[in-house]
């Protein structure tokens, strides 16, 4: 990864028990985020999401543990990416982070209930 991942900014339980998750978490929400500016949040975009989500899921990480990703990986693109996709970055992430930890809910629900029947 391009800069180090400070504590600081990441005191949650999944960090603490897990750096080297948590690091390779943060770099693929960075490359969704740039992903999205591209591709103006696609489907794509949220299949990428929801695969994190529930990889995130498998290693018990809670929503402190995503919005700690989340503005770890904010703070990676403020320091290595020209402004104008900085902006955007920030802009389209607000949603992914939404829609990332509704997904890390569904996948705590399908863990307890069994998952929905179509």
């Amino acid at each position: 990864m391009e800069t180090q991942i400070s504590s600081q900014l990441s005191p949650c339980p999944l960090f603490r028990s897990h750096p080297d998750v948590f690091e390779r978490f943060v770099t693929t929400y960075r490359e969704i985020v740039e992903l999205a500016i591209q591709q103006a949040v696609s489907g794509t975009v949220f299949g990428k999401l929801r695969l994190l989500a529930r990889q995130a899921g498998q290693q018990d990480a809670v929503p402190q543990d995503m919005i700690a990703v989340h503005l770890t990986a904010l703070s990676v693109i403020v320091k290595t990416k020209p402004q104008a996709m900085v902006r955007a970055s920030i802009r389209h992430s607000r949603l992914l982070l939404v829609k990332m930890i509704g997904e890390l809910a569904i996948y705590y629900r399908e863990q307890a209930i069994g998952p929905k029947a179509d």
